[in-house]
């Protein structure tokens, strides 16, 4: 996540990013059942409001977005957002973009989680 606060009357803030998971053959992991990645945006503020035109996020409340994909018998998947914009009364803070990749083989499946925050 790269993005930049400015304040003010109205506080702005615009960022963009991308989660991208990769299970290659050189690392001897075999194609995964499923692979799903789930990405949340949020971010705090004095009644702050998300414009989530920049990318595929769903609208979850006026302070997060979440994007959700599954892909079947994939070994990469990525997803990538630009020109994601928040604004506030006075003040913004805690931006913060968190995934999750699960690869899923038969019934067994396998998370990595991580977090980007700036203030």
């Amino acid at each position: 996540m790269d993005g930049e606060f400015s304040s003010g009357w109205t506080a702005t803030w615009e960022c963009d990013g991308s989660t991208e998971t990769s299970a290659t053959d050189s690392w001897n992991i075999p194609t995964p059942d499923e692979l799903e990645i789930t990405s949340e945006f949020t971010i705090s503020g004095v009644s702050p409001s998300i414009d989530s035109s920049g990318g595929e996020f769903g609208f979850v409340s006026d302070s997060k977005l979440r994007y959700n994909k599954t892909f079947s018998d994939e070994s990469d998947a990525s997803h990538t957002y630009t020109g994601v914009e928040a604004s506030s009364t006075l003040v913004l803070y805690n931006a913060t973009q968190s995934d999750s990749v699960t690869y899923t083989y038969g019934t067994d499946s396998y998370s990595l989680n991580a977090e980007v925050k700036e203030f």
